[in-house]
């Protein structure tokens, strides 16, 4: 899924800035919005996060995992995954 405007762009920055800081967090696409990102944070919409997201995911910057109730999390990938 390509980025949708410069914003996505700078959403998959903020994200992966955040969890060079904080290697253990892990949220769904609404946490990072409201939690991880800056100030501006809440004038991002949560597709923009999404598209970040999936960037990253196909970069491998983060992992999705699928929580037992149905949430979608996302973390960064472990040091020993990122390896191919």
């Amino acid at each position: 899924m390509p980025l949708e405007s410069d914003a996505a762009a700078t959403i998959a920055e903020e994200i992966v800035r955040y969890l060079t800081g904080h290697p253990k967090a892990a949220d769904s696409a609404e946490g990072i919005r409201q939690w991880w990102l800056s100030a501006r944070g809440g004038h991002y919409s949560i597709q923009q996060v999404e598209a970040a997201l999936e960037c990253l995911l196909d970069r491998r910057l983060v992992q999705r995992e699928l929580m037992p109730d149905g949430r979608t999390l996302y973390g960064r990938v472990s040091p020993e995954d990122s390896e191919l």
